[in-house]
Protein backbone atom coordinates (compact mmCIF):
# COMPACT_ATOMS: atom_id res chain seq x y z
CA UNK A 1 0.00 0.00 0.00
CA UNK A 2 1.00 3.28 -0.58
CA UNK A 3 1.83 5.44 2.30
CA UNK A 4 0.19 9.19 1.50
CA UNK A 5 1.53 12.00 2.68
CA UNK A 6 0.42 15.88 3.50
CA UNK A 7 2.33 19.13 5.04
CA UNK A 8 1.24 20.89 8.43
CA UNK A 9 2.98 24.50 6.96
CA UNK A 10 2.61 26.40 3.68
CA UNK A 11 5.60 26.07 1.61
CA UNK A 12 6.63 27.52 -1.74
CA UNK A 13 8.27 27.68 -5.06
CA UNK A 14 9.47 29.34 -7.99
CA UNK A 15 10.03 29.09 -11.48
CA UNK A 16 10.92 31.85 -14.36
CA UNK A 17 10.29 31.27 -17.90
CA UNK A 18 10.99 34.23 -20.79
CA UNK A 19 9.83 36.91 -18.55
CA UNK A 20 6.92 35.00 -16.48
CA UNK A 21 6.92 34.28 -12.64
CA UNK A 22 5.21 31.83 -11.43
CA UNK A 23 5.14 31.48 -7.46
CA UNK A 24 3.55 28.29 -6.05
CA UNK A 25 2.06 27.91 -2.82
CA UNK A 26 1.76 24.24 -1.29
CA UNK A 27 -1.36 24.61 1.47
CA UNK A 28 -2.50 22.10 3.92
CA UNK A 29 -6.39 22.17 3.51
CA UNK A 30 -9.69 19.72 4.65
CA UNK A 31 -12.16 21.06 3.12
CA UNK A 32 -13.15 23.52 -0.15
CA UNK A 33 -14.00 26.35 1.75
CA UNK A 34 -10.32 26.73 2.67
CA UNK A 35 -9.25 26.04 -1.00
CA UNK A 36 -12.09 28.50 -2.50
CA UNK A 37 -10.87 30.87 0.25
CA UNK A 38 -7.07 30.77 -0.77
CA UNK A 39 -7.86 31.22 -4.64
CA UNK A 40 -9.93 34.97 -3.47
CA UNK A 41 -6.70 35.83 -1.23
CA UNK A 42 -3.71 34.78 -3.62
CA UNK A 43 -6.32 37.20 -6.41
CA UNK A 44 -6.68 39.96 -4.49
CA UNK A 45 -2.51 40.06 -2.99
CA UNK A 46 -1.86 39.92 -6.55
CA UNK A 47 -3.42 42.30 -8.74
CA UNK A 48 -0.99 41.93 -11.12
CA UNK A 49 -1.33 38.20 -11.48
CA UNK A 50 -2.94 36.98 -15.18
CA UNK A 51 -3.71 33.62 -13.62
CA UNK A 52 -4.01 32.10 -10.10
CA UNK A 53 -4.13 28.15 -11.30
CA UNK A 54 -4.43 26.04 -8.83
CA UNK A 55 -5.31 21.81 -7.78
CA UNK A 56 -6.03 19.62 -4.82
CA UNK A 57 -6.62 16.49 -3.22
CA UNK A 58 -8.96 16.22 -0.06
CA UNK A 59 -10.17 13.29 1.67
CA UNK A 60 -13.61 13.87 2.05
CA UNK A 61 -16.61 11.23 3.08
CA UNK A 62 -13.94 8.14 2.65
CA UNK A 63 -12.76 9.04 -0.61
CA UNK A 64 -9.99 11.41 -1.97
CA UNK A 65 -11.74 13.96 -4.33
CA UNK A 66 -9.08 15.23 -6.77
CA UNK A 67 -10.12 19.08 -8.71
CA UNK A 68 -7.91 21.14 -10.71
CA UNK A 69 -8.50 24.47 -12.50
CA UNK A 70 -6.49 25.97 -15.27
CA UNK A 71 -8.02 29.44 -14.63
CA UNK A 72 -8.15 30.95 -17.71
CA UNK A 73 -4.60 29.42 -19.46
CA UNK A 74 -5.20 26.93 -22.13
CA UNK A 75 -7.27 23.71 -21.42
CA UNK A 76 -4.82 21.19 -19.44
CA UNK A 77 -1.98 23.50 -19.76
CA UNK A 78 -2.20 24.68 -15.67
CA UNK A 79 -4.11 22.71 -13.23
CA UNK A 80 -3.91 19.08 -14.57
CA UNK A 81 0.09 19.30 -14.50
CA UNK A 82 -0.43 21.16 -10.82
CA UNK A 83 -2.28 17.79 -10.14
CA UNK A 84 -0.22 15.06 -11.45
CA UNK A 85 2.75 16.74 -9.15
CA UNK A 86 0.64 16.82 -6.27
CA UNK A 87 -0.46 12.46 -7.12
CA UNK A 88 3.09 12.12 -8.06
CA UNK A 89 4.17 13.44 -4.76
CA UNK A 90 1.52 10.78 -3.17
CA UNK A 91 -0.08 13.82 -1.41
CA UNK A 92 -3.23 14.30 0.36
CA UNK A 93 -5.15 17.10 1.72
CA UNK A 94 -3.23 19.53 0.23
CA UNK A 95 -3.65 22.41 -2.02
CA UNK A 96 -1.18 23.76 -4.48
CA UNK A 97 -1.93 27.65 -5.82
CA UNK A 98 0.21 28.69 -8.50
CA UNK A 99 0.34 32.71 -9.38
CA UNK A 100 1.28 33.58 -12.41
CA UNK A 101 2.83 37.16 -13.48
CA UNK A 102 2.89 37.17 -17.04
CA UNK A 103 6.36 38.65 -18.95
CA UNK A 104 5.41 39.65 -22.11
CA UNK A 105 6.06 36.30 -24.18
CA UNK A 106 3.59 33.44 -24.45
CA UNK A 107 5.16 29.97 -23.70
CA UNK A 108 2.93 27.72 -25.56
CA UNK A 109 1.26 24.94 -23.86
CA UNK A 110 4.48 22.68 -23.69
CA UNK A 111 5.65 25.45 -22.26
CA UNK A 112 3.02 26.32 -19.62
CA UNK A 113 2.81 22.37 -18.52
CA UNK A 114 6.94 22.64 -17.62
CA UNK A 115 6.19 25.91 -15.90
CA UNK A 116 3.28 24.92 -13.46
CA UNK A 117 4.95 21.23 -12.65
CA UNK A 118 7.78 22.80 -11.91
CA UNK A 119 7.14 25.65 -9.83
CA UNK A 120 4.20 23.22 -8.20
CA UNK A 121 7.38 20.47 -7.67
CA UNK A 122 9.75 23.20 -6.14
CA UNK A 123 6.78 24.07 -3.56
CA UNK A 124 7.20 20.57 -2.16
CA UNK A 125 11.16 20.67 -2.36
CA UNK A 126 11.27 22.61 1.04
CA UNK A 127 8.25 21.13 2.64
CA UNK A 128 7.86 19.16 5.45
CA UNK A 129 6.34 15.70 4.86
CA UNK A 130 4.62 13.98 7.48
CA UNK A 131 2.71 10.66 6.95
CA UNK A 132 -1.30 10.86 6.65
CA UNK A 133 -3.76 8.51 7.88
CA UNK A 134 -7.20 9.08 7.30
CA UNK A 135 -9.43 10.22 10.24
CA UNK A 136 -12.27 9.73 11.60
CA UNK A 137 -14.61 11.92 14.09
CA UNK A 138 -16.88 10.85 16.54
CA UNK A 139 -19.21 12.72 18.78
CA UNK A 140 -20.30 12.10 22.23
CA UNK A 141 -22.16 13.08 25.42
CA UNK A 142 -21.16 12.35 29.36
CA UNK A 143 -21.07 13.68 32.75
CA UNK A 144 -18.42 15.60 34.48
CA UNK A 145 -17.22 12.64 36.03
CA UNK A 146 -16.14 11.05 33.15
CA UNK A 147 -13.85 12.99 32.04
CA UNK A 148 -10.51 11.98 33.00
CA UNK A 149 -11.85 8.81 31.96
CA UNK A 150 -13.08 10.00 28.32
CA UNK A 151 -9.15 11.64 27.84
CA UNK A 152 -7.39 8.50 29.21
CA UNK A 153 -9.07 6.32 26.78
CA UNK A 154 -8.33 8.66 23.70
CA UNK A 155 -4.65 8.50 24.21
CA UNK A 156 -4.87 4.90 24.53
CA UNK A 157 -6.12 4.70 20.68
CA UNK A 158 -4.16 7.37 19.77
CA UNK A 159 -6.54 9.92 19.29
CA UNK A 160 -7.53 13.81 19.99
CA UNK A 161 -9.96 15.63 21.07
CA UNK A 162 -11.18 18.10 18.65
CA UNK A 163 -13.44 20.16 20.89
CA UNK A 164 -15.04 20.33 23.76
CA UNK A 165 -18.87 21.85 24.80
CA UNK A 166 -18.64 22.12 28.85
CA UNK A 167 -22.82 22.36 29.34
CA UNK A 168 -24.73 20.45 31.31
CA UNK A 169 -22.87 17.59 30.39
CA UNK A 170 -19.35 17.49 28.24
CA UNK A 171 -19.95 17.05 24.53
CA UNK A 172 -16.82 16.14 22.90
CA UNK A 173 -15.69 15.58 18.95
CA UNK A 174 -12.96 12.52 18.95
CA UNK A 175 -10.48 12.42 16.55
CA UNK A 176 -9.31 8.81 15.78
CA UNK A 177 -7.22 6.89 13.02
CA UNK A 178 -9.75 5.34 10.51
CA UNK A 179 -10.55 1.93 11.46
CA UNK A 180 -10.45 2.26 14.70
CA UNK A 181 -14.26 3.56 16.03
CA UNK A 182 -15.48 0.71 16.97
CA UNK A 183 -12.23 -0.59 19.51
CA UNK A 184 -12.66 2.97 20.83
CA UNK A 185 -16.70 2.62 21.77
CA UNK A 186 -15.93 -0.73 23.30
CA UNK A 187 -13.56 1.03 25.83
CA UNK A 188 -15.88 3.67 26.51
CA UNK A 189 -19.28 1.51 27.55
CA UNK A 190 -16.42 -1.24 29.41
CA UNK A 191 -14.48 1.52 30.99
CA UNK A 192 -17.75 3.77 32.06
CA UNK A 193 -20.62 0.81 32.13
CA UNK A 194 -21.97 2.46 29.25
CA UNK A 195 -22.63 5.94 30.22
CA UNK A 196 -21.34 7.32 27.30
CA UNK A 197 -24.01 8.49 24.68
CA UNK A 198 -22.57 8.36 20.98
CA UNK A 199 -24.39 10.87 18.98
CA UNK A 200 -22.99 10.46 15.60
Amino acid sequence: MITQKSVKKVSKGEFSDRGSKFYAFLHPIDNLDIYKDFIRKYKEKNPKACHVCSAYRIFLNNWVDEYATDDGEPKGSAGLPILNIIKKNNLVNVAIYVVRIYGGVNLGIPGLIHAYSISAENSIKDATLITWKSIEKIHIQYSYELHKIIISLVKRVGGRVANEDFKEKIISCIEIEAGSKDEFINFLNTETSGRVLILK
